[in-house]
């Protein structure tokens, strides 16, 4: 299991913790201390990111595009912030300030 945390600069923090098998996401799990509406936005980001390669364009499309189908609002972070710690996470970057 890969984790990152990442503080976005005036935002929130977003936690993640990624199972990739073959270069894929079997499982993640985003904490922090960010908001998302609808409240079931998070768990429908999480399922539709299990099976996508792990790629920065490919996972931020599909985060994208879930924001837009559903209607996802969110303060203090941005779709492009989740993939971006996804990416992170995997690489073994190491968070800023640690």
């Amino acid at each position: 299991m890969y984790t990152y945390a990442y503080k976005v600069p005036g935002g929130k923090l977003l936690k993640v913790a990624v199972e990739v098998t073959d270069d894929h996401i079997t499982n993640v799990r985003f904490t922090g201390d960010f908001f998302l509406h609808p409240e079931d936005a998070l768990e429908m980001i999480e399922a539709k990111l299990e099976g996508i390669k792990v790629d920065l364009k490919a996972v931020q499309t599909v985060v994208e595009k879930t924001f837009e189908e559903e209607g996802v609002v969110a303060v203090g972070c941005q779709p492009r912030d989740f993939a971006q710690i996804i990416v992170q996470a995997v690489r073994g970057d190491r968070a800023p300030g640690t």
